[in-house]
């Protein structure tokens, strides 16, 4: 049986010219407006019975509009939806413009202008949260402090040079890569620019080298396990706390020593847990953690490691604190490498012989 389509109309809120709506489903009551920079376009339907929550409803679809309206919906009429038609249709259909193709390339470009932008909020290689609003403004070829109505400018250019989908498509590449080479942690528990980096670096290596596993996301492609290094040996004679859990070597903190079995510092005891208050943390990092060492671990200054990020990167130790290694990672040189390094603590060993935090 066919399903049943009505025409609405009502009138557009800038011009008050009336405008008709065919669709299925439920009543509407509300058609939904949104101004991207150039005037009100449609954004949708609304159901609500409220015109404040039919106002809210392309709000939450389209964040990055400037203005939202909603004007009555009246039915004109109804209509079953018209059934396939067997006979050949003297009007030829339009073609439908073929979907966007973005290139590794381009992904690994804009990824490089969010680590360079995210390497200002997150300074020393530590884990800030990345917000999704940096991910679309550094996407979309804007800088880190641009405004609401840049944005809206910014889209209006790309709608009217034909950019405007490639671009959207590319946001969700992009989106894609930091979720399949970071983890869902980039926008909730945090990532550092170093991650963001290798993210690139990986997106390059599968665009350039056929020598590389195929990984992009939405693929099953397997990938290459290292092979097992030797055995990791005792506890490693420290100036901290030293413990392995699950194959794992890692120092100890204040709570957790006392329950685990591990072997003692030379010099430091477990370190203090940090409080989530601004002032009590930093107060915390000052005094306690970033307390210079002899070693972590049996990490020195000097040392040559492999660093665990999205893949397996080499890496030199630069100094060692009661926190743990800062460790210099060599970086691809190119228009947006603006140092030769990215820094970033590692604190832990996996059962492979890899330093991550």
């Amino acid at each position: 049986m066919a399903s049943t389509k009505t025409t609405y109309s009502t009138t557009h809120p800038t011009t008050g010219k009336p405008v008709t709506f065919t669709k299925g489903g439920r009543r509407i009551l509300w058609i939904t407006w949104a101004d991207f920079g150039d005037g009100f376009v449609h954004a949708g339907f609304s159901s609500q019975d409220e015109h404040k929550k039919a106002v809210r409803a392309p709000r939450s679809s389209n964040p990055y509009a400037t203005r939202y309206e909603a004007t009555a919906a009246t039915a004109v009429e109804d209509k079953p939806a018209e059934q396939p038609q067997h006979e050949a249709d003297p009007t030829p259909a339009a073609e439908e413009a073929p979907a966007p193709v973005v290139t590794p390339a381009e992904v690994a470009e804009a990824l490089d202008r969010i680590a360079v932008a995210h390497s200002r909020v997150a300074p020393d290689g530590q884990a800030e949260y990345l917000p999704e609003v940096l991910v679309h403004l550094l996407t979309y070829g804007l800088p880190y402090e641009a405004d609401d109505d840049a944005f809206g400018a910014r889209r209006a250019e790309l709608r009217r040079s034909g950019r405007l989908p490639h671009v959207e498509a590319l946001v969700v590449k992009v989106r894609a890569a930091l979720r399949a080479y970071v983890g869902d942690r980039y926008n909730r528990v945090g990532v550092t620019p170093a991650q963001i980096r290798h993210a690139a670096r990986t997106v390059r290596l599968i665009d350039g080298d056929e020598k590389q596993p195929s990984h992009w996301p939405g693929t099953c492609a397997p990938q290459r396990r290292a092979p097992l290094p030797l055995p990791l040996g005792e506890l490693p004679v420290s100036s901290v706390p030293a413990a392995y859990d699950r194959e794992h070597l890692f120092s100890p903190k204040e709570g957790t020593a006392e329950h685990i079995s591990h072997r003692a510092g030379d010099v430091f005891g477990p370190l203090p847990r940090s409080s989530g208050e601004p002032e009590a943390w930093a107060t915390w990092w000052k005094t306690a953690a970033s307390v210079p060492t002899p070693d972590f671990l049996g990490l020195k200054a000097g040392d040559d490691i492999t660093v665990q990020l999205s893949t397996v990167s080499p890496g030199t130790v630069a100094r060692t604190c009661r926190f743990g290694a800062l460790v210099r990672i060599p970086l691809p040189q190119g228009p947006w490498a603006d140092k030769p390094y990215e820094e970033m603590y590692v604190t832990r060993r996996n059962q492979f012989g890899h330093w991550y935090r």
